[in-house]
């Protein structure tokens, strides 16, 4: 696209379609931006593709970044020059803002939409981990599934409706799951004394 008139810089190779769509782009490279204020912000963005209404609209800095769907990605403040998040859905990963290397990967309705500086998380289903803020290294299947705190790291919660029991702790289903059934007798230990 062209620089539009009064903006510095010389950014190259972008696609952009929509009203106000990368407006604000200085030296952004390689971008994709369709959409109503779509990647708005742009600034130095690299290789990163937004489409949809406002999807990646506060994105100045950060790179290799996917938004699809309106509101994604929204308030992306990258600090330094990498991103590499994956956001589908309307308002995934909404508040993700300010740790270079994110790399998140959030898909459905509002998935991870309260993560802020939370990283190497994925996020599956409609609302799931929408709680999640900071946490790190975190994996969450299944439509309202939770983690079991704002924070916590290395958690692994799979079921609609799952909470997760804290950092290191795996858990699957929600408290109508009656049972687990592995493979064969004897096959599997829950390695928990607490529950059984």
């Amino acid at each position: 696209g062209t620089v539009p008139a009064g903006l510095s810089g010389n950014p190259q190779g972008n696609t952009t379609l929509g009203i106000r769509a990368g407006l604000a782009a200085t030296t952004g490279l390689a971008n994709v931006i369709i959409g109503t204020d779509a990647g708005k912000a742009l600034g130095a963005t690299k290789f990163s593709t937004f489409v949809g209404f406002e999807a990646g609209f506060s994105s100045t800095t950060g790179s290799f970044n996917t938004a699809i769907g309106a509101k994604s990605l929204y308030t992306q403040q990258i600090t330094g020059s990498s991103g590499g998040s994956t956001a589908i859905g309307y308002a995934t990963l909404f508040y993700q803002n300010g740790q270079t290397n994110a790399q998140n990967v959030a898909l459905g309705y509002a998935a991870a939409s309260a993560i802020t500086t939370g990283t190497l998380n994925t996020i599956l289903g409609s609302l799931a981990g929408s709680q999640a803020v900071s946490n790190d290294k975190t994996v969450i299947i299944g439509s309202f599934a939770q983690a079991s705190s704002t924070t916590t790291d290395n958690e692994i919660v799979i079921g609609a409706s799952a909470t997760g029991h804290g950092a290191n702790i795996a858990v699957i289903g929600d408290t109508n799951i009656t049972a687990w059934h592995p493979a064969d007798d004897n096959g599997v230990d829950l390695g928990s004394a607490t529950y059984s």
